[in-house]
């Protein structure tokens, strides 16, 4: 009984212990969050957008006069891009990271529940008000585990996505600026070929008004620097929209899951309903085995006094006397009581 007890009980603070580094991860993880670094991004979108449009409006300048001085700008423009794609690259990587913890934080759960259910099963096999209430608590606390792993709505209306859900969130994230990345890696390349034409030194207007408007050259269709200019502009304006939205839904998704986290570690409210935490568990589970342990010195106590009592019965036969050709026994009843 105790050494069942003693087991339980340290599943139950591992439980907490794991719950508590995992919250703690979190937390550090959602301070370090920085999606500023994506608005600087879209400045440069945004900048670059506009350079390509003056190149534009420059070239057609030149189809009247050519400079190629004013022309020779446009050679800085493939490092820009180069630029903003090492940015794009390295926001990358941290929500890989983040998609990497997310698979952890689930394996980690689903141990968590394991850990619950074997605890149920134990505290089902031994009954008493302290463990019929340390059952209760457990159950609470799986409902609350598996809302984690699986998702659900509260009576509110407010959904706590899986973290499946969120996962599957950060990976379309992390595919988009892919595509992102590739789009940028398209455009530079158009854009190494406008410095060909460049360095090629230009010599008809109509090549210059279709770098500018877009058009054919030798055969090949080249959408423009104010195509360019204009695509690029399109795509900073949905960027930075999508970007808004998803850190506001990250951050206080992450910062939900926290603090559930935390009532079940420490107790609080959730659904505006008190739940009894970890730490619940273990006080409970401490006093019950604090009454194990007194019950048995109670018991080795009465124990020693009965063999006491025993020796004692050796010397009497009868405390009342007995006929000659009789034979005395005299028993004890030892009655132990719990409070």
């Amino acid at each position: 009984m105790e050494g069942g007890i003693d087991k339980l009980l340290s599943l139950v603070k591992a439980q907490k212990m794991i719950i508590d580094e995992t919250r703690t991860n979190l937390e550090s993880g959602l301070n370090k969050m920085d999606f500023s670094q994506f608005n600087e991004l879209i400045k440069g979108i945004d900048m670059i957008a506009e350079g390509i449009k003056s190149e534009g409006d420059v070239l057609l300048m030149l189809s009247e006069k050519i400079d190629e001085q004013e022309l020779s700008k446009l050679k800085n423009l493939p490092e820009g891009i180069d630029s903003i794609i090492l940015g794009l690259k390295s926001e990358k990587e941290g929500i890989d990271m983040i998609v990497s913890l997310m698979d952890a934080y689930t394996n980690i759960t689903k141990n968590i529940l394991e850990l619950n259910n074997a605890s149920q099963k134990l505290a089902e096999n031994t009954q008493s008000p302290t463990t019929l209430s340390l059952l209760e608590s457990l159950k609470k606390q799986e409902a609350l585990i598996k809302i984690l792993l699986e998702g659900g709505i509260t009576p509110d209306g407010v959904k706590i996505p899986s973290f499946e859900e969120t996962k599957e969130n950060m990976e379309k994230l992390s595919k988009g600026m892919d595509e992102v990345i590739g789009s940028l890696n398209l455009i530079k390349q158009g854009l190494y070929g406008v410095n060909a034409l460049v360095d090629g030194n230009i010599e008809m207007k109509k090549t210059l008004i279709t770098l500018s408007e877009g058009g054919e050259i030798n055969g090949v269709y080249t959408p423009g620097l104010k195509g360019f200019s204009l695509n690029l502009k399109k795509m900073g304006e949905g960027l930075k929209e999508g970007i808004n939205s998803l850190s506001t839904d990250i951050k206080k998704r992450f910062m939900d899951l926290a603090n559930v986290l935390k009532v079940i570690s420490n107790s609080g409210k959730i659904m505006g309903k008190d739940v009894p935490g970890l730490s619940v568990t273990i006080s409970g589970m401490d006093k019950m085995k604090s009454g194990v342990e007194e019950g048995k010195k109670e018991f080795n106590k009465k124990k020693e006094e009965m063999e006491r009592k025993k020796e004692l019965v050796k010397k009497v036969e009868s405390f009342i006397g007995k006929p000659e050709d009789a034979e005395g026994n005299v028993e004890f009843i030892i009655k132990i009581r719990y409070n």
